[in-house]
């Protein structure tokens, strides 16, 4: 069951990042390369992870510790280590680089019933200058102007598919 689970964690991944990977190189992906460019800092490490949340439990976690329990127990060894998770304490995960202060986690946003929807997920809850970062499903991430950090929080900046164009 466990090798099922890991390989469904890699190819949800794998699957949300190859459209990135697929334009962006001009030859054949190195899968532990795509994994560690989508990866590249705390924010995007846990809406990764944010994404296995959902795709193993139709829904984001309920809290941040339930949050921590999962990625700790439930992400196989191999891929927090390609995705450079730390394998003991996961505290200074939930902290973000740019602004030093503990990220704000959507609670509870349901799993995509599409797979080009990009949810906000993990927040920044101070940022700098004026300025958020917001890290989405898909991957995607955003700087945005911090007053409009609740309407991030709440799901009402997610993007959904539309004409070229038309993405909130």
């Amino acid at each position: 069951m466990t090798a099922i689970v890991s390989r469904r964690f890699a190819l949800s991944l794998a699957s949300s990042i190859l459209a990135v990977a697929i334009t962006g190189c001009g030859g054949g992906p190195d899968g532990d390369a795509i994994l560690k460019d989508a990866n590249k800092n705390n924010g995007e490490r846990l809406a990764n992870a944010y994404s296995f949340y959902q795709n193993k439990n139709g829904v984001g976690p309920s809290d941040v510790e339930s949050f921590k329990a999962f990625i700790q127990n439930d992400i196989p060894a191999d891929l927090k280590k390609t995705m450079d998770i730390p394998s003991g304490s996961i505290d200074e995960l939930f902290v973000s680089e740019h602004d030093g202060q503990p990220f704000f986690i959507r609670p509870e946003a349901p799993q995509p019933t599409t797979g080009s929807l990009q949810q906000a997920v993990v927040i920044e809850t101070q940022g700098v200058g004026g300025t958020i970062q917001v890290f989405y499903t898909g991957p995607k991430m955003v700087e945005a102007p911090a007053a409009d950090a609740e309407a991030y929080k709440s799901g009402d900046k997610d993007i959904v598919p539309g004409p070229p164009g038309m993405n909130q």
